[in-house]
């Protein structure tokens, strides 16, 4: 009888990998010839993907973060009014990410927004539109009735909140260098200076430029590391706590916007690029970092810092 089961396992799996190569070799050919229906393989596709991840029916405009705006496509019932770099990965550099926090200031930024902590390229979780986030604490409110399992749901607020930055210490950074974050329950902000120098500057022109990571040591002493672009972690990201799933950033929403035990606190953190000399000679020796408090208030007296 296993021996059955087995033989007939074997041949579902061939014949699933014939039909798989008859498709690849007939596409192209259906393509050419012009007999390949694009619209009907299109809502083919789509309501493959709709079934799959349907999204609420709500009402006013809605935008997606940080990427899978397909799924705003397919639910077509749905008003997308999307930022102007409408995938998150995108905007990687400090000029595009400023211009995606300005658009979610605007009177006309969307009612509605879903949004995934997911990232891609094992990026630091928060640094994907970062400066959107403190914007997205302030303006819209975590709505738990349209929440599931794939995004966190958020109304904007007619009477936008407000959040300061308070400098905590600054200083110079080494590379793979550890450096202390203070035991405070506040959300905490770092900006993260990497120069390079003037041969890094010419190498750039020629070569892609070395990777560079974050380590950070949480408070169980565990190290978990994250890409890092450079580009972002000099405008500022949201440091700690660690923000790796939705469940995270839903805590501190309904924690006041401070940590809570479950909070992954960060205890240290440090950078560094591969372990090669071409890598490292391609930087100043020390970089500047700049830590901040990022408090949010529902208090109108305290003023929002400004992008400059």
């Amino acid at each position: 009888m296993q021996l059955a089961l087995s033989t007939t396992s074997i041949l579902y799996i061939q014949l699933s990998e014939f039909k798989t190569l008859i498709a690849s070799v007939t596409l192209p050919i259906k393509v050419l010839s012009g007999s390949f229906d694009y619209e009907k393989d299109f809502q083919k596709q789509q309501s493959e993907n709709l079934s799959k991840r349907s999204l609420p029916k709500i009402l006013g405009s809605v935008d997606l973060y940080k990427y899978n705006q397909g799924l705003v496509i397919s639910n077509s019932f749905l008003r997308y009014h999307p930022r102007p770099i409408f995938q998150s990965y995108s905007a990687y550099t400090e000029r595009l990410a400023t211009i995606n926090a300005l658009h979610l200031r605007d009177p006309q930024a969307p009612d509605n927004i879903f949004y995934d902590m997911l990232s891609i390229d094992n990026r630091y979780p928060t640094l994907d539109d970062n400066l959107s986030l403190p914007e997205l604490l302030v303006r819209y409110s975590f709505n738990s009735q349209k929440t599931n399992e794939l995004f966190l749901f958020f109304n904007k607020k007619k009477i936008p909140r407000t959040y300061t930055m308070i400098p905590i210490e600054s200083g110079y950074l080494n590379f793979d260098e550890w450096r202390d974050i203070p035991n405070i329950d506040q959300l905490l902000w770092s900006e993260i200076n990497l120069r390079k120098n003037l041969f890094g500057r010419f190498v750039s022109f020629l070569f892609k430029s070395p990777p560079i990571f974050i380590d950070v040591r949480l408070q169980d002493n565990s190290i978990e590391s994250f890409r890092l672009i450079p580009q972002l972690a000099k405008s500022g990201f949201l440091l700690s706590p660690l923000l790796k799933s939705n469940n995270d950033l839903l805590d501190i929403c309904v924690n006041n916007f401070r940590p809570t035990e479950k909070s992954q606190k960060i205890t240290e953190f440090k950078v560094r690029t591969l372990p090669n000399i071409f890598s490292l000679i391609q930087f100043q020796k020390r970089g500047e970092f700049k830590l901040k408090m990022l408090k949010v208030y529902d208090d109108k007296f305290y003023p929002a810092e400004k992008f400059k």
